[in-house]
């Protein structure tokens, strides 16, 4: 399964001035929407999604509040091919979804893990801790899963889109 975050202009621009990208035009309802707060950011609400071709499959989640804050992620299931989301009952309630819900086969959701990037080691995948998305409500929670916490600095083994030739 596939997961991208697509945004279809609807209405008029806002701006965004941030750190990495400086001024970002953005529709606002390409905004992710924090159901919780993110451990560690409790002022940041409010994410938008920047993808860029040449980094494919990244896409970061630049923070509305805070120009400085940009999160560097990936598909989960790119991250590890064999990634399964569990969702507690409270994240659920959260997203909005049903009870009980495969939310693993759901087509509404789209479940990031975030990445790290040093200069002497490699890239790795907090897969312990994932963003997921629901697409259709752009409504989002950071989901603590029960696996072994070696999944919090997963070496990532990720090619990235090459960029064409000018």
């Amino acid at each position: 399964m596939s997961q991208r975050v697509v945004c279809v202009p609807t209405g008029p621009m806002a701006v965004l001035e941030t750190k990495l990208f400086g001024s970002l035009e953005y529709q606002p309802d390409q905004l992710i929407t924090l159901a919780a707060p993110m451990p560690g950011l409790p002022g940041i609400r409010k994410l938008l999604p920047v993808s860029q071709r040449v980094i494919a499959p990244f896409v970061f989640f630049q923070s509305l509040e805070e120009p400085a804050v940009c999160l560097l992620a990936a598909p989960a299931k790119v991250a590890q091919e064999g990634f399964r989301l569990e969702l507690n009952p409270e994240d659920k309630a959260l997203l909005g979804l049903p009870e009980p819900s495969l939310p693993d086969e759901s087509s509404e959701l789209g479940v990031f893990t975030f990445v790290s990037v040093t200069d002497s080691e490699m890239a790795t995948a907090n897969l312990l801790a994932p963003l997921v998305i629901h697409l259709t409500r752009n409504l989002a929670v950071q989901a603590i899963q029960p696996f072994d916490e070696s999944l919090l600095r997963f070496p990532l083994d990720i090619a990235v889109a090459e960029a064409e030739p000018c």
